[in-house]
């Protein structure tokens, strides 16, 4: 194969070892894989996510988005507040309880990473490569 088909298969590879270290924390909290993600989207976002921007970031139909909150709601672990402007729009906060579960998610991530073998200098590098790689992709 190519150089570029084994990059991806090589962040492909990765992928799955950060899904397999974040799956038991999630699992622990009693979060499903896809509300992980939106946990995972919530706490990486630069505020707080309309519906229809999370359903962006997920990916998907914005219904799926409002089973994901009603979900996560009732665990406690978000929760939807009015948007300071435009009252009727909904955003999704992420709750103490929430920040705590993805601080778990964050830690078990950085316990199993290959990346942690790298150096600083190096982390660095990929860092600016992966901020090149997806200059104009949309945020999630």
């Amino acid at each position: 194969m190519g150089a570029l088909s084994d990059i991806i298969e090589s962040l492909e590879r990765l992928t799955a070892v950060h899904h397999a270290a974040a799956a038991p924390a999630f699992a622990r909290a009693g979060v499903t894989e896809t509300e992980g993600a939106l946990l995972w989207a919530l706490a990486h976002a630069e505020r707080d996510l309309t519906m229809s921007e999370a359903a962006t970031a997920l990916d998907c139909d914005a219904s799926n988005i409002t089973l994901l909150a009603r979900r996560l709601e009732g665990a406690e672990l978000a929760e939807r507040i009015p948007d300071a402007v435009d009252r009727r729009t909904r955003r999704l906060h992420l709750t103490d309880a929430g920040r705590r579960v993805m601080e778990e998610v964050t830690a078990a991530l950085e316990r199993h990473t290959p990346l942690a073998a790298l150096t600083s200098a190096q982390r660095a590098h990929l860092r600016s490569l992966l901020d090149i790689a997806t200059a104009g992709l949309p945020a999630r």
